[in-house]
């Protein structure tokens, strides 16, 4: 599964960044630029408030990026065959709603409230400026990621394991 990211700015004259629409494999980050300060970002699916956090970010990962960022942050993984987009923020201030997942037939939209500019980043590879009034909307993108699984491959859960193992305790 994969994402669409749809970057819709607000009215800032002198920033010069414009609006677009990227995919992502694993996972979109807003998070905050180079300040050192939280962002305030209200989170929506479809139309439903879901919380308004105080937080260094947010990241919206599928289920092959949910061993990545957004677990760091506190979200579970999910099995990498599954439909779903996790929500997941990070080092949010006083939150109630912690990590959730959304079926891939909602969007989760983003709204930038206030606070320092931040980056939307697309994998870890391409980011964005954002700033306030900004607003990302992440969906499931209609067609699939094909993987090819060499013979003799690890399954998932055990390479998981393994790699589990790996960390200092």
């Amino acid at each position: 599964m994969m994402l669409e990211v749809a970057l819709m700015r607000a009215a800032h004259p002198d920033s010069g960044a414009a609006s677009g629409k990227f995919a992502a494999l694993n996972d979109a980050a807003i998070v905050r630029g180079g300040e050192a300060r939280v962002m305030r970002m209200e989170v929506l699916i479809d139309d439903s408030h879901l919380a308004t956090y105080v937080a260094d970010g947010i990241v919206v990962a599928t289920p092959t990026g949910s061993t990545a960022y957004s677990f760091s942050a506190g979200g579970p993984i999910l099995d990498p065959t599954a439909r779903n987009l996790v929500v997941t923020p990070v080092a949010a201030y006083l939150a109630s709603v912690r990590s959730v997942v959304v079926s891939p037939s909602h969007a989760v939209r983003i709204r930038i409230i206030d606070g320092p500019s931040g980056i939307v980043s697309i994998d870890g590879r391409d980011d964005y400026p954002v700033e306030a009034g900004d607003q990302v909307e992440i969906r499931a993108l209609e067609r699939p990621m094909r993987f090819i699984e060499p013979r003799n491959a690890v399954p998932f859960w055990e390479l998981l394991r393994q790699k589990a193992e790996l960390l200092p305790a």
